[in-house]
């Protein structure tokens, strides 16, 4: 997908040229974007198909503010642009890749669905909004062109190796569908960030319990609430970048250290025994370091 092009007439006049030299220097082929009109065109046509449901799992969409937050989060921290191949797992209408599409510039999108009526339904969502006038005017190419929807589920996928970026909304997905996208992003190379829309993880680290789920080392950018619309269900987003596995060793090798080191200023201002010195914490750092190693390297494991 080409990068979104809009015109700006020409400032002839001296009133506008004050202006311009008011408001500083505009961007070149800078789009502009009514996300309310969008997600105004994306709800008439919902209504227009009975609704997003259909016969597995359940449906929801979360709204234009929290869609924005995420976009914005990934487009600042995990390069999301032109260039970026996005997937959304379990993608009912497909409603985030459009946003992305349209809002980002996003060349190449795919919403895996494992419904044959949200598949029937996000494929005809996708056709009719991309022949409103309002979006062909934002890109150069028809969404049905740009955003492709498979009627498959996530465990039938070998790889994800061009994918850049995934979108997923974890309500409802079976145990099965998380690990195997956790199988698929630890295997993709290209892939830089994961995003998870899903109840609070309480009490957990987010990065392990991803990791129960087989996706490697992960970084948590960003975690904030968004809702439902209509709904108004509330639910967190957990924004991840991939972190390669000599890059996770080089942040645990410093935790570990820090952690020794406490242990020893401790004990050598007399507030805990020589003979006990740091046992507990220097076990837990020596454990969590021998499992981040068998994640990075299961054939290799500690004796």
């Amino acid at each position: 997908m080409l990068p979104l092009q809009t015109s700006h007439p020409e400032l002839g006049s001296e009133e506008a040229r004050i202006k311009q030299e008011r408001n500083g220097p505009q961007e070149k082929n800078e789009p502009i974007i009514n996300l309310r009109k969008l997600y105004s065109a994306m709800q008439t046509i919902e209504n227009r198909l009975g609704g997003g449901e259909g016969i597995e799992g359940i449906y929801g969409s979360i709204t234009q503010t929290g869609t924005s937050k995420i976009m914005e989060v990934m487009v600042e921290s995990c390069n999301l642009n032109e260039d970026s191949f996005l997937v959304d797992v379990g993608a009912g209408l497909c409603r985030p890749l459009v946003h992305a599409v349209v809002a980002c510039g996003v060349k190449r999108a795919v919403g895996f669905e494992v419904d044959p009526i949200k598949c029937q339904k996000a494929i005809s969502f996708i056709s009719q909004l991309g022949k409103l006038p309002f979006i062909r005017a934002l890109t150069p190419l028809v969404l049905d062109e740009i955003i492709a929807v498979q009627c498959t589920a996530v465990e039938n996928l070998a790889t994800l190796h061009e994918v850049t970026h995934v979108y997923t909304f974890w309500e409802g997905i079976p145990s099965s569908a998380k690990h195997a996208v956790g199988r698929l992003v630890q295997a993709s190379p290209n892939l830089k960030c994961v995003v998870v829309v899903q109840r609070s993880f309480r009490g957990a680290v987010p990065e392990k319990h991803m990791l129960q789920y087989g996706f490697g080392p992960l970084e948590l950018l960003a975690s904030f609430p968004v809702s439902m619309g209509g709904s108004g269900r509330s639910f967190t987003s957990y924004i991840f970048s991939k972190v390669e596995a000599l890059d996770s060793m080089k942040m645990l090798v410093p935790k570990i250290e820090s952690t020794m080191g406490m242990d020893q200023h401790a004990c050598e201002h007399g507030k805990i025994p020589r003979k006990s010195q740091g046992t507990k914490k220097m076990r837990r750092a020596h454990s969590e370091s021998l499992g981040a190693m068998v994640d990075f390297f299961p054939s290799k494991k500690p004796r």
